[in-house]
Formats: C-alpha cells, structure tokens, sequence
C-alpha cells in the first residue's frame, strides 16, 4: 500500500485547483459582501445626507445585519448541508442574487423617504442569510476535497480569497465620489454596480457547479452509503488506482465509526473533545481582538491627517491580504497547532504594544510609529495565524453536523465584539487592549493543552486522534506497559 504523499504527483491538478478556484468564490461573496458597505459609507452619508449622529447610526445598522443574518442560517447550516454542498451553494446563491436586488436596483437613495432605508436594510438581511451558509459550506466543503497533504494551504485560501474581496472593496471605495451635490451623487450608477457584484459572482458559480463541477464531494456520497459515486468523484480528483482505492478504505472505515456512534446516540460522546475545541477556536479567533485593533486604528489614523491615515488604511489593506499567503505556504509544513500557539504570543505581543502606545496622538511622532507598526505587526501574525487556521481546522475536527455550529459562533462573536468594542473603549480606553491580551494569554495556553495535531492525518486519523474510547485504549496500554516494566 502506498504512504501518504506519495500519490501526489497522480492528482489531477487542473480539475483540482479550478474546483477550489470555484468553491472559493463563497470566500469572495463573504469578505466582498461583508466590508462592501463600508466602502460605500461616504457616498451613502452624502445621498442621504446624514448629520453626525445619523451617520453612526446607519454605519452600524446595516454592517451588523450581515452578521446577524448569518448566524442564523451558519446554526441550521449543517441540515442543510446534509442535501450536499453544491446544494448549498445554490440555495446561497439564490438568496444572494434576491438580497442584491433589494440593496442595487430596488433600493433607491431618498432622504425625505424612509421606504430606500427599509428596502436597503432588508437585502442586508438576506445577504447575510446567503453569507451564513457560504461561510460554513467553503471552507467544508474545500477539506473534503482536497488530498490530505494540501488541506492546510488550500483551506487557508479561504481566508486568502476572503482577504483579496475586502482589498477590492476598498479599491472600489476609493474611486467612489465622496463629494458633491447629493442629489447629482444620487443618479450615479456606480454604487448600484459595486452592491451588484456579489448576484454576478454568485451567478457564475453556480453555472459552474451545475455544468462542469457536477459530483459532490467523495465524503459527502461516502456518508451517504453512495460508493460508486464515491469513487466517480475520486476519479476526478486522482489519477492512480491504488490511491483512489486506499482513499475509498479510508472512508469506508470514517463512515463506519461515524454510523457507529451515530447508531449508539453516542457521537458527542465519543468526540467530545473534538466538539469543544472545534466551538471554542472560532471564539478565540474573534477574541484575538483583530475587530477592535482595526476598528480603533482608524480612529487613531484620521487623527494623524487625512493623506497619512489613506496610506496607512491601505497599508493595512495589503498586509491583511499578502501575509494570508504565509499560512498557505506553511500551514502544512509547521501544523496547524504550532501556528496557533505562536500566533497567539504573536497577537498577545502586538496587543500589548498597542496598548502601550494607544495615546500616540498625544505623544511624540516616534510613539505613533510604534503604535502604527504594532497594528501591522498584530495584523500579520493574525493573518498568518488565527484567520485562516481556525477555519482549516474547524472543518478537519468537527463532524458534518456539527460545522454550523462551529461557524454560528464565529459569527455569534463577531456581533458580540463588534457591538462592545465601542463601549470598552469609551469605558476604559486603552486597557481594552490589555483585556484582549489577557484573552490570548489564554489561547496560547489552551492551544497548547488541548489542540491536538492534524497536518497530514487523514478524517478517519484524525477522528482516531480525538476519540474517547482511542484514548482510554492508549492509558490502559500505558498502564499495562508500566506494570509490566514493573514486575520485570
């Protein structure tokens, strides 16, 4: 039988890659249609031309319905998924290509109407229903297709592909007009096809999962009892025999343990642990403080002059978006597990400087430095780190099942944080950061104890790794070998 790795050369690349190219489009729709609204905030203030107090009030509105509507649809997710991911997709896409409508064509910017609002609001909703299930379907549906050598860099493409749709939607705010008359700004077409490209997107994908992508994912027919289509899948994605058939034994045996424990009404039991740490890491990834330092250092950006502060969104920009690489060319050379406890002593260093330096607008040009390149430097681990591990090892951990839940604390968290930052800062300032420190000190601890390695481990390895009857088998057999050595 041939070892891991050694059938790598016998992937069909082409097929492969233009999958995942594919898949990856739920990436774009969830960080295009996230920070899309963002980018278009100042010629929405001018259309409708708010004051100050409306301003912070629609800024918030509309950004949190996103999130909101997708923790809904991320916690029944895994229901869904159960009909097969390219199911999903369509489903997704349909309520996208609706929720478009409402906020591109049928909304129409009036401030002496509330009606544009409602109407604007509402598509909100439903985009962010479309995003909960793309969020919880991606980066799934890439682990079970990717061969077991490359689910770390490609499952880090979905935070890359996520990253890219975020710099794009600040290239298209900047070319957006933010000055003018309100109700010349109000006939441009150009914010209508920004908020529009998501429907084409999700458009084209759909095109391409219903016409040439057509088979689901060998794990999904493999849970299914569907081994034909099993292995028709395979065959796609393999080129060897031998490979395809150790690949097909490896399922059988995944998919007889999962029946197993689902027969016994025993699967939390049996994977409890996996259960816990897969709930608690996507907690940890918003409790980074990754909201709060970006949120914060733009305030503190504007404050160092308007040119210095678009250079420097930029820069975070780019940074954001080029280090995601550094996690696709080594989450599956250094693990998963070791990235993440040194991602957070990374994040836990750059917070504390943060915090250190968070008065730079009152100190000297040298202390607003240090706090600029802090926030670079928290940025970079992040994305290198937390960003896009959690979301690999997420989908390597949990059960089908139980991913929706896994991604609806995601979002869950990232409504909580978003909604407090705000207060904490106006509360306590700058130990904000320090809570937020105190925070990774903890992860970097619980990392440590309780991940446990998956880089190169197969589903049914890895499930092996967090079985509760494969560890108590492991402590008897230590149990027994010490007593031998005792008697002998």
């Amino acid at each position: 039988m041939k070892e891991k790795g050694e059938g790598a050369k016998n992937i069909n690349y082409p097929y492969l890659l233009t999958y995942v190219l594919t898949i990856l489009c739920g990436s774009v729709l969830y960080g295009y249609s996230v920070s899309i609204y963002g980018a278009c905030l100042p010629l929405f203030s001018k259309m409708y031309e708010w004051e100050d107090e409306q301003k912070t009030k629609w800024s918030s509105i509309p950004t949190t319905l996103v999130p909101a509507g997708a923790l809904v649809t991320a916690l029944i997710s895994s229901k869904i998924m159960e009909f097969g991911k390219r199911i999903t997709f369509f489903i997704a896409a349909a309520i996208m290509v609706i929720g478009v409508l409402f906020v591109s064509v049928i909304h129409s910017p009036d401030p002496h109407q509330s009606s544009g609002l409602v109407y604007f609001c509402f598509g909100r909703v439903l985009i962010g229903l479309s995003i909960g299930l793309y969020s919880s379907a991606t980066p799934s549906f890439i682990n079970e297709i990717a061969p077991t050598h490359l689910t770390g860099a490609l499952g880090s493409c979905h935070q890359l592909f996520l990253c890219f749709a975020i710099v794009i939607t600040y290239l298209i705010g900047s070319i957006l007009p933010k000055e003018g008359d309100p109700e010349e700004l109000r006939k441009t077409f150009g914010w209508r096809l920004g908020m529009g490209v998501p429907a084409i997107i999700a458009i084209v994908q759909s095109l391409l999962l219903l016409f040439v992508f057509k088979y689901e994912s060998p794990a999904h027919y493999s849970a299914k009892g569907q081994w034909d289509n099993t292995k028709d899948a395979l065959k796609r994605i393999y080129k060897d025999e031998d490979e395809i058939e150790r690949i097909l034994n490896e399922l059988r045996s995944a998919s007889n343990k999962s029946s197993q424990a689902s027969n016994a009404g025993s699967a939390y039991t049996e994977y409890k642990k996996a259960f816990w740490v897969g709930l608690i890491l996507p907690a940890i990834q918003q409790l980074t403080g990754i909201n709060i330092v970006m949120f914060y250092a733009n305030t503190v950006f504007e404050k160092q002059g308007a040119d210095r502060a678009s250079t420097l969104s930029l820069i975070v920009m780019l940074i954001n978006f080029l280090f995601t690489f550094g996690s696709v060319f080594l989450a599956d050379k250094l693990g998963r597990k070791l990235m993440l406890v040194w991602g957070s002593v990374g994040c836990a260093v750059g917070l504390f400087m943060c915090f250190l330096t968070l008065n730079a607008e009152k100190n000297e040009t040298a202390i607003i430095w240090i706090f600029n390149f802090s926030v670079f430097f928290f940025i970079a681990v992040f994305e290198m780190s937390h960003g896009p591990i959690t979301w690999v090892y997420m989908s390597e951990i949990l059960l089908p099942e139980w991913m929706g839940y896994g991604v609806g604390v995601s979002w869950a968290f990232t409504i909580l944080v978003g909604v407090t930052t705000p207060y904490f800062f106006a509360g306590i300032g700058r130990w904000t950061y320090f809570l937020y420190f105190f925070f990774m000190a903890g992860s970097t601890a619980f990392c440590a104890l309780f991940m446990v390695e998956t880089k190169g481990k197969s589903k049914d390895e890895i499930m092996n790794s967090f079985s509760a009857r494969s560890q108590e088998a492991q402590v008897a057999l230590m149990s027994q070998t010490q007593d031998q050595s005792i008697l002998l």
